[in-house]
């Protein structure tokens, strides 16, 4: 589809009612976004009293792993770790690993709430929507994480 294309399709009126209900779930997603955001950065700057190297986004996708393995990554990382470290990174691994069990479940069924509002609103069959969303990547917890 051309840019030529695109730019002649129709776009519909939002209707009251529908807009309300996409800037409700759109605050909502910002909410869940912002606080997950805040607490894996709280977790980040714990983490770079053990070093400064040290960041949730060294252990990749830390919400698939144990505690155990949390720790045995740091300790390849980062060498001999004293018990204070060992016990900060224990709460560093319970508090991310928190927020994001409480948060993500809630952003997903957001983000899939409001592509449905979305795709109701400007009449777009979830066939058509696939194929305009193809390239934009699925939400992730490592976009938190980055630097």
């Amino acid at each position: 589809m051309s840019k030529a294309d695109l730019a002649s399709i129709p776009i519909p009126r939002l209707s009251v009612a529908i807009a309300k209900r996409i800037g409700q779930v759109v605050s909502a997603l910002q909410t869940r976004w912002q606080a997950l955001r805040g607490d894996l950065s709280a977790v980040d700057d714990a983490l770079g009293t053990v070093s400064p190297k040290a960041s949730l986004e060294t252990f990749g996708e830390f919400w698939t792993i144990t505690e155990a393995s949390f720790l045995a990554e740091a300790n390849k990382r980062f060498g001999s770790l004293s018990m204070s470290e060992i016990n900060l990174l224990k709460q560093c691994y319970a508090n991310a690993k928190t927020s994001v069990d409480n948060q993500w479940h809630q952003i997903l069924s957001m983000e899939v709430q409001l592509e449905g509002l979305v795709r109701h609103a400007y009449g777009v069959t979830v066939d058509i929507y696939r194929d305009l969303s193809e390239s934009t990547p699925d939400p992730s917890i490592s976009w938190v994480t980055r630097k």
